[in-house]
């Protein structure tokens, strides 16, 4: 521990307020905290879930992720089984869980659960990064927020979004505070210099505290890395500029560490260690002590955190920084590679994510992936799986080899998902370059069943009718 929350005590007092009416007279309310990212929203909420434990409520907290916007209500689903003490048995957990597609029904059983835990002790709920939550997750904030009026439950929401108040919280009896977090103030900066390096920053330091502008996060890791630099006899060797930083001490890691920072930085979420393991092993082999040594030097140098459970970046910024300095093309290698994994773990959710930002013109593989994801989301999600599908096809040029295998499958996708419009193009472009009688079958077939689903009888009777008087139209078709 580094010492207290410097420059939020406003807005702290404000916060334990809500609070303290939850366990005084049990009533509870909704604590919005907004601001650009690197402002301090994490450390408020992480200092409100402390305080709010040593005031004997019940703390649960998550936080919404980038890349599983597509994974619907996820963030709400994990709050009942966060922290030592869940809310829900495995057992019931993974009952609730099949209600996942149903969100009517999911939001009366999450209320339920709620309900019983708010009438035990009082509780308070946290959800980080509410700016990246799906619509499911923010469809059952909105009604749970609703729903549990009147109880005991103190609601903490971080995002970077401003306007969180029409979105999440409809209900005019329900108590808001709105916490809009401003830069720190130098002053503020210096004292957090101080609690950090143990004593008061000279010129030089205060600096590089007047060049980040009022954001927190990237003072405290201008003063780790000066810190740091000190510690080895090198204070001069901590680059003014965030993201000079950044790159500098990516492209300084050995080449599994700087893989494996890469892999987490366009992962956009925390990776399990599981994950982090299997991805890392395809780049460097399967070499225990090679992969447990590139987590070692990309802790050390202060890009990643880990814990038993995951690899992350202790921010946002840091990650985003990661990002810049990697470059598009090797992004779009990993963003790939991350496709392919969660393919092949059963997850069409997070590899569309990452088949979509892999995808360019004329590539074949990316073009693969994105197809295998469609025919793997086709029973979960037509809309995601038809775009997929749509995409995969007009990343491919026709003089490329793959392209007609490739076009198939999509078509095959696009029908299945009822979008006939799309179908008819990739069927007649399919046409123009085929003189198969069996594939043209083949192709007005599935286009038959796409106008039929979707209810277009009379294009469906016309082309039927022109294939069938065409004498190329073999008598078995």
């Amino acid at each position: 521990m580094f010492g207290p929350l410097r420059g939020r005590s406003e807005q702290m007092e404000r916060t334990l307020a809500l609070v303290r009416t939850a366990c005084q007279h049990g009533s509870g309310g909704v604590l919005l905290v907004t601001g650009p990212a690197g402002i301090g929203k994490t450390a408020l909420v992480t200092e409100v879930r402390r305080q709010s434990v040593a005031l004997k409520l019940r703390v649960v907290g998550g936080k919404c992720d980038e890349f599983e916007q597509v994974s619907p209500g996820a963030p709400v689903i994990a709050l009942l089984r966060s922290g030592r003490r869940p809310l829900l048995d495995a057992a019931a957990y993974e009952q609730l869980a099949v209600a996942a597609s149903e969100p009517l029904l999911l939001a009366e059983r999450i209320a339920s659960c709620l309900e019983a835990a708010a009438a035990a002790q009082p509780l308070l709920i946290a959800l980080d990064d509410v700016q990246w939550a799906d619509r499911v997750t923010r469809f059952l904030v909105r009604t749970l927020v609703s729903r549990l009026v009147g109880l005991p439950v103190v609601w903490v929401f971080a995002s970077r979004e401003p306007g969180l108040d029409d979105d999440l919280v409809c209900c005019d009896p329900v108590r808001v505070e709105r916490i809009p977090l401003r830069p720190l103030a130098t002053l503020d900066l210096i004292a957090i210099a101080h609690d950090r390096l143990g004593r008061i920053p000279d010129a030089r330091v205060r600096r590089y505290l007047d060049a980040v502008g009022g954001n927190p996060m990237l003072a405290t890791h201008l003063i780790d890395n000066l810190a740091r630099a000190a510690d080895c006899g090198e204070p001069d060797s901590v680059p003014l500029e965030f993201a000079a930083l950044t790159a500098h001490r990516l492209a300084a890691l050995p080449s599994a560490a700087r893989e494996l920072v890469s892999l987490v930085a366009v992962a956009g979420r925390e990776l399990p260690t599981h994950e982090a393991a299997a991805l890392l092993s395809a780049a460097i082999g399967d070499e225990p002590d090679g992969r447990e040594r590139a987590c070692a030097q990309a802790v050390e140098a202060g890009l990643l955190a880990a814990s038993d459970l995951a690899l992350g970046f202790r921010h946002d910024l840091v990650r985003e920084a990661v990002c810049a300095a990697i470059g598009p093309s090797r992004k779009r290698e990993l963003h790939r590679r991350l496709a392919e994994h969660y393919l092949t773990a059963g997850d069409a959710f997070l590899a569309a994510s990452h088949a979509r930002a892999a995808c360019s013109p004329g590539d074949a593989v990316a073009a693969a992936i994105l197809i295998s994801a469609a025919e793997a989301l086709t029973g979960l999600n037509v809309n995601d799986a038809g775009e997929l599908a749509s995409l995969a096809f007009h990343s491919l040029h026709v003089t490329q080899p793959e392209w007609l295998d490739l076009s198939r499958r999509c078509l095959a996708v696009l029908c299945r998902t009822e979008r006939a419009t799309d179908s008819i193009a990739v069927a007649d472009m399919i046409r123009a370059q085929a003189d198969d009688p069996e594939l043209v079958g083949e192709i007005e077939t599935r286009v038959a069943s796409a106008l039929w689903l979707s209810g277009r009888t009379d294009e469906l009777r016309a082309r039927v009718e022109r294939t069938l008087r065409s004498s190329t139209i073999s008598p078995a078709v």
